[in-house]
């Protein structure tokens, strides 16, 4: 698939307002990237909407917004995770022949930023990029466990802000406290059916120094081998997988 030229063009706009510690005229921009000043505004206008620019009206001038430092932010937190994360994920592979997905929460949902597949594993769902609903994923009760019921009031202030359709999800705000608190105190989380029928996940939370969650450890089978011997086996790894990020990222 051919990339879009027009977000190309964005993005490339976004990079040369990075450049320069002092604002910068939309017409500079538009000589030193070569294109028109009517795209260069047009452009502007969207990253400044958008929070990724901020227009001076005063001096005329376009600087880099609160949400690209937010971006940049973002990752520094993230590639160490998964800098750290990656050698451990992948000699849990090793021993447990799963394939092995690591998530982070964000807002509401969780985004998939590593995958590791096991040997003869199909492809599902949790791929690298994808975003789901937090509250029908394994991975993402995990995390919303170690919040407090004042923060996951904050992601659902209302049952209408609950994902529809999926079986084994919470369909009321009451039944999603009543399945984190569970989750809470046995201190992992389970899904069955509900991303994938015939698909069961397992996932256990990694946080900082603070108990906050930094992201959650997961795997993925099929349902009809679920047994209690394979989810104490399958935990035990996970468990101790968390724990290893955990003790490298300096949260003991």
């Amino acid at each position: 698939m051919e990339p879009s030229r027009s977000t190309i063009t964005a993005l490339e706009v976004l990079g040369a307002l990075s450049e320069h510690v002092e604002p910068q005229y939309a017409s500079a921009l538009a000589r030193r990237l070569g294109i028109s000043r009517t795209t260069t505004y047009r452009i502007l206008a969207a990253l400044v909407s958008e929070g990724y620019a901020v227009h001076d009206s005063e001096l005329g001038r376009y600087s880099l917004g609160p949400a690209a430092y937010e971006l940049a932010a973002a990752y520094q937190r993230q590639e160490p995770l998964r800098r750290v994360s990656l050698p451990i994920i992948d000699h849990l592979v090793d021993e447990t022949h799963s394939s092995i997905h690591l998530a982070l929460l964000r807002g509401s949902e969780v985004i998939y930023v590593v995958e590791q597949r096991g040997i003869h594993t199909p492809s599902l769902i949790t791929e690298v990029g994808v975003r789901l609903p937090a509250e029908i994923t394994a991975s993402g009760r995990a995390m919303l466990a170690c919040l407090s019921r004042t923060q996951v009031d904050a992601l659902y202030p209302s049952s209408a802000q609950l994902s529809a359709g999926h079986s084994n999800s919470p369909t009321s705000t009451t039944e999603l406290h009543a399945m984190l608190a569970e989750t809470r105190k046995r201190g992992w989380a389970r899904e069955i059916d509900s991303v994938t029928v015939g698909w069961s996940t397992l996932a256990v939370p990694v946080v900082d120094a603070s108990g906050y969650p930094l992201a959650s450890l997961a795997t993925t089978y099929k349902t009809a081998l679920e047994s209690s011997q394979l989810d104490r086996a399958l935990l035990g790894h996970l468990l101790a997988a968390a724990r290893a990020i955990q003790y490298r990222l300096g949260a003991r």
